[in-house]
């Protein structure tokens, strides 16, 4: 088991004040427990039935299952399959997946098909399940009681537990055929697991595995604000819930959605939904996805009962995982034949249980976790987030959660700030035990309107972010300015106009610097090197630093450029020569409309290029705007990497970016951006003075980047390794990322590229 790392946990301060916490903030968490109810009442009813229009999966086409579960109590709820992926390896066993308090099955799936755990799963071959257990928006009706009346309400996380699981987890058994389930719960859906696995032992044996993110069991040394008021306040909470005759709390209505949108919006960084949700959950500004936060609150609050917020209350207090506590002792001699409740026994828990948790969580800390674990008999792993930032929600909302998701890695976000005050998001995947200390650290930067996704959306078996860390290789994965990941500055906001002012100049004289640097600073490689890997725009940056920065050259040991975008006139993309063609009306509209900033990452962009473009159909409108962009190549089409590449591209970018792209194919000169106002000559970039070693990778069907540009503007280069046309005569733009047979036909190569450099580094390094 991996040991605990204290220490570095950020530290907070309540939005409300010392006095404001104690005498305003009653008020405040009333008006936001009860304020739904009222909405709903005074506006129509609450949505339930089936998932809305965020989701990418679809029960017409026969990838979504709908299963209706009673439990012994009378409870309906409902259980959603999503049938394995039948053109990857099946596995075996069923995976049920359990949501958390206040939540849906909707948390495993809204952060969309390339993050949530729910997709990731069900791509490498799993049968998926996710439950919606009683009294949330999905889960709201009963044989005989009605979801207004008190009796409906009277229950806590422990019927979940005794009830809801077994119904569900007997339901999948019996309709898959198998006699035992994985089980994944995050935070109240590891609750309810351990109260059935203790109260019901004969449950243990239909686990093959149980997978507790962030488990809430024991819940002291909470470091939100918001919750230890509501501990410390429970009873006069509760009580003021009853007088009003409301036993649910936080319950989903369409009002509710309407007023948070109105108040948070989306294009808003640091709303007030943003500001609560970090008191409850912990701060991560850059590892939170902030857009999935906001599509979170389209399904959460999904309504709880007032019994499971004071039974959580109650754990905080007393310091056990124990059973309910009633008000009077002859209510809980009634209920357990004795006058204080019972203890679960978590000793009777068998099952295997693999633990994850964060430093940052401030709803359940490190201590009740090391707790937990230690009462447990059959832990078979603990693993803390290799993120010292990572929050409580982070489980399902992160930016880079399938780093963390993909077993055998480790994933961690960084942000770099550049000289010019711009904050970068930088991300870092390693195998589990670790990098190689001999092997150098890898930067891999991404191309136009791409991200740090782009070296991973193929998968951990051919993807090259995956194949350089399976190896070994400390992997770094650059977002440069301007897009998804990289959209903050120390004075600058993306709203403001002067925050777009830059091209791919900067990016090669502070973004690839800054980055360098502080990867250079975390690992520091005795040689005081790193290996540099771009794609396009990439290579643009690469070659603009290493032509301009003489002290960076001797930063990079060697470099790989994929289809380097240096020299781009005959370009034969009919969509660029188009824009090409008419750029001198475009880019003045542009300036006159005070467009800056250049096809902007959003969630419903993604949502819809991904349902227009579903992966069955392989002449979809995105297949066909590609074709027309890069090049075509039938051949190495893969439609699934096509829609993983829509759910993240285009990822933003500066329109000056378009614009100095747009100067080099009219002057056929690598050379820095024009000002309009600028009459003089400007100075083509020296790339004689680029002289690290590099292999060059080009298409030879490649739309954007003609071959003869490429052996043009490679004369210049004083030390070129290899200069080689890749994957025969159809090999397109777009194919160094997403081509059918891209890690045979070039990963390899480049895996092999650095494996000789690193043996000829090593035997320096030895004689020295």
């Amino acid at each position: 088991m991996t040991a605990v790392r204290y220490g570095n946990v950020a530290a907070y301060s309540s939005p409300f004040g010392q006095g404001a916490l104690h005498k305003g903030a009653f008020i405040l968490v009333l008006c936001a427990m009860t304020l739904p109810l009222v909405l709903a009442g005074s506006r129509g009813a609450t949505t339930f039935g089936n998932y809305e229009t965020v989701f990418a999966i679809d029960e017409e086409d026969g990838t979504l299952e709908t299963h209706e579960v009673i439990t012994a109590d009378g409870y309906l709820l409902t259980l959603t399959r999503i049938p394995s992926n039948h053109t990857k390896i099946d596995h075996t066993l069923p995976l049920l997946l359990v949501h958390g308090l206040f939540a849906s099955s909707a948390d495993f799936l809204i952060i969309g098909p390339n993050n949530s755990l729910a997709y990731l799963l069900s791509d490498q071959g799993h049968d998926v399940w996710l439950v919606d257990l009683r009294g949330n928006r999905y889960s709201r009706r009963h044989t005989t009681l009605a979801p207004e009346s008190r009796e409906y309400w009277d229950f806590s996380w422990h019927e979940m537990g005794y009830y809801d699981l077994p119904a569900t987890i007997d339901h999948i058994l019996s309709v898959t055929g198998a006699g035992r389930l994985h089980y994944i719960g995050y935070s109240q859906g590891t609750t309810v697991f351990f109260a059935l696995a203790s109260s019901r032992p004969e449950y243990n044996d239909k686990i093959a595995r149980m997978y507790a993110l962030s488990p809430a069991v024991y819940v002291q040394h909470v470091r939100s604000p918001i919750f230890r008021w509501l501990a410390d306040n429970s009873p006069a909470v509760k009580c003021f819930l009853d007088a009003m005759g409301l036993w649910q709390v936080l319950p989903h209505n369409k009002a509710q959605y309407a007023l948070q949108r109105t108040l948070c919006p989306a294009r808003v960084a640091r709303t007030i939904c943003v500001r609560l949700i970090e008191q409850l959950v912990g701060p991560n500004p850059n590892g939170t996805d902030r857009l999935a936060q906001h599509v979170i609150a389209g399904h959460n609050p999904s309504g709880a009962s007032s019994k499971q917020l004071l039974h959580f209350a109650q754990l905080n207090r007393c310091g056990r995982f124990q059973q309910f506590a009633y008000e009077r002792r002859v209510e809980n001699l009634a209920h357990y034949g004795q006058e204080q409740p019972p203890a679960y026994n978590l000793s009777a828990v068998t099952a295997p249980v693999a633990i994850f948790y964060a430093l940052n969580d401030w709803m359940i800390d490190p201590a009740n976790v090391l707790r937990l674990a230690g009462e447990l008999p059959n832990v078979v792993s603990l693993t803390e987030v290799q993120d010292r930032h990572f929050n409580h929600l982070d489980f399902v909302a992160a930016k880079r959660i399938e780093l963390i998701t993909k077993y055998g890695y480790l994933g961690e976000a960084y942000t770099v700030t550049t000289a010019d005050g711009y904050k970068l998001g930088v991300h870092r995947m390693r195998r589990k035990e670790g990098s190689d200390p001999n092997l150098l650290p890898v930067l891999l930067v991404h191309g136009l309107l791409g991200s740090s996704a782009d070296w991973l959306l193929i998968g951990p078996g051919d993807a090259l972010g995956y194949q350089l860390a399976k190896l070994g290789y400390d992997v770094w994965l650059a977002n440069t300015r301007g897009n998804r990941y990289s959209r903050q500055h120390l004075r600058l906001s993306p709203n403001d106009a002067a925050f777009w002012n830059f091209t791919w100049h900067e990016k090669g004289i502070y973004d690839l610097p800054a980055m360098i640097d502080f990867i250079l600073d975390n690992t520091r490689p005795a040689a005081g090197q790193i290996y540099y890997i771009g794609h396009s725009e990439g290579t643009t940056d690469y070659f603009v630093m290493t032509s301009s920065l003489a002290e960076y050259k001797r930063k990079i040991r060697l470099a790989h450029a994929l289809a380097p975008a240096v020299l781009l006139n005959s370009v034969r993309s009919p969509l660029l020569m188009s824009l090409t063609d008419n750029a001198q009306f475009l880019i003045p509209f542009a300036k006159t409309t005070n467009v800056v900033e250049f096809m902007k990452w959003s969630e419903q962009q993604s949502g819809m290029l991904q349902t227009m473009c579903p992966p069955e159909s392989k002449r979809n409108p995105c297949v066909v705007v590609l074709e027309n962009l890069f090049g075509p190549n039938p051949d190495a089409l893969d439609t699934n990497a096509v829609q993983a590449l829509v759910g993240h591209c285009p990822s933003g970018a500066a329109l000056k970016e378009i614009q100095h792209y747009y100067q080099i194919i009219q002057s056929g000169v690598f050379r820095p951006y024009q000002e309009n106002s600028v009459d003089r000559i400007v100075v083509p970039y020296n790339l004689s003075a680029s002289d690290v070693p590099v292999h060059i990778y080009y298409g030879m069907n490649d739309w954007i980047i003609h071959p003869k540009n490429v052996r043009k503007f490679t004369s210049a280069l004083p030390n070129i390794r290899e200069l080689r046309p890749i994957g025969g005569k159809k090999f397109t733009h777009g194919d160094f990322i997403i081509a059918k047979r891209i890690r045979t036909l070039l990963y390899t190569k480049i895996i092999a590229n650095l494996k000789n450099d690193t043996m000829e580094h090593l035997r320096i390094m030895e004689k020295s």
